[in-house]
């Protein structure tokens, strides 16, 4: 081997450096990626998009829009309202009553008072007939007291003693008595209630000296001042 041989390394040029030489770089170091900042939620309220036909609509489209929310009627305005109709059909039905009232008067049944008899006289009884209808009929003796067969304008269907109290009762606590006993007194003696009846009923009640006397008697009467003669008795007639 030659000196220069030797000079490279003696190696045939395998395995040295040559003057100058200077090594490739190798691969660059990697960085480490920056750190991000933590998540953090939207504190915005939702906006509801603005309106107008939203990107990419159709013309003819319609205009998205927010639901609105339905109205609840709760328990509270429905018992509210019930309370509110009742009073005001209440209130109607007075107003009619009062109209009512006004327009016909409260129902009498006495249509006539007597002056009372004496213990033992003769007065009319149940069944008799009389001449007069009942707004002039005399009861507290017979002197009007007919054959049924004949024209007659009352029949005597009870006679009732009111409750004895010392001082007379008001005229509509005694006209209110003498209608529940005198109706019931026609349909027992007439054999049909005054509805049902082409028929009516009257009282003839105690004038105050009657009362003063002690005679309490209240004498029921029908009206038969519709019969002709010959009708009869309306006793257990239906009519």
């Amino acid at each position: 081997m030659d000196q220069q041989g030797q000079q490279d390394g003696g190696s045939g040029g395998y395995g040295t450096t040559p003057p100058g030489w200077v090594p490739p770089p190798g691969p660059a170091p990697q960085q480490p990626a920056p750190p991000q900042a933590p998540y953090a939620p939207y504190a915005g309220a939702y906006q509801p998009p603005p309106p107008g036909p939203y990107p990419g609509a159709h013309p003819g489209q319609p205009v998205w829009a927010p639901p609105q929310k339905r109205k609840r009627f709760g328990w509270g305005s429905l018992i509210a309202a019930f309370f509110v109709g009742g009073l005001l059909a209440t209130g109607v039905i007075i107003g009619v009553l009062a109209l009512l009232v006004v327009a016909f008067g409260t129902p009498d049944t006495i249509a006539n008072t007597h002056p009372g008899a004496a213990e033992g006289a003769e007065v009319a009884k149940v069944g008799d007939c009389l001449r007069n209808s009942p707004e002039t009929a005399v009861v507290a003796d017979r002197s009007q007291v007919i054959d049924c067969d004949g024209l007659h304008g009352s029949e005597v269907t009870s006679v009732v003693v009111t409750p004895g109290a010392r001082k007379a009762p008001g005229h509509d606590n005694l006209a209110s008595f003498a209608d529940d006993a005198c109706a019931v007194a026609f349909e027992d003696y007439v054999g049909s209630s005054v509805d049902d009846s082409g028929l009516d009923y009257a009282a003839v009640a105690p004038d105050a000296s009657a009362w003063a006397a002690g005679d309490r008697r209240i004498w029921c009467l029908a009206d038969t001042t519709t019969l002709d003669v010959g009708e009869g008795s309306v006793r257990n007639s239906h009519r």
